[in-house]
């Protein structure tokens, strides 16, 4: 008789088992999620070669915090020279861009590096071109570190 009520508690056991358990739910597929994207994306080759200005006597710290757009080139910023690189760090964060300063005709000058917060990229008016406006002087071009030698040599 042990051995009955032992046999059907075995056979039971797994039949209740089954009786009980949830059945399972087939795993809900997983849909890849799209990067979301800034509302405007703009291409390194669009600012290689962009004008870059000093806003020299007319800086204004507290339109420069503000944010608000820059209008159309004025007279009293003075010219630096073009944007020679977009350059990132080994994260791949934007650090700033390169521009060559002094000299003359090619002779004696040095590319300094402006940091992203000394600048600010500007759409031309009425173009799909940029400009650069940047809070620096000449005087603090002058003064900073040529960075030529500092890139990762990648040719």
């Amino acid at each position: 008789m042990i051995r009955s009520v032992l046999a059907l508690m075995l056979i039971a056991t797994p039949l209740a088992a089954q009786e009980t358990a949830a059945p399972a739910e087939p795993a809900a597929e997983e849909q890849p999620v799209a990067p979301a994207f800034p509302a405007v994306m703009i291409r390194a080759d669009d600012i290689e070669d962009a004008d870059v200005y000093a806003l020299a006597d007319s800086y204004d710290q507290g339109f420069w915090d503000s944010g608000d757009p820059f209008g159309p080139v004025s007279a009293d910023w003075g010219e630096i020279g073009e944007v020679e690189d977009l350059v990132i760090d080994d994260t791949g964060s934007v650090v700033g861009v390169t521009v060559e300063v002094g000299g003359f005709l090619g002779i004696g000058e040095k590319t300094v590096l402006i940091p992203l917060e000394d600048l600010r990229l500007v759409q031309r008016p009425g173009s799909e071109g940029f400009f650069i406006v940047t809070r620096m002087t000449n005087e603090d071009m002058d003064a900073a570190e040529d960075v030529s030698d500092s890139f990762i040599d990648a040719d």
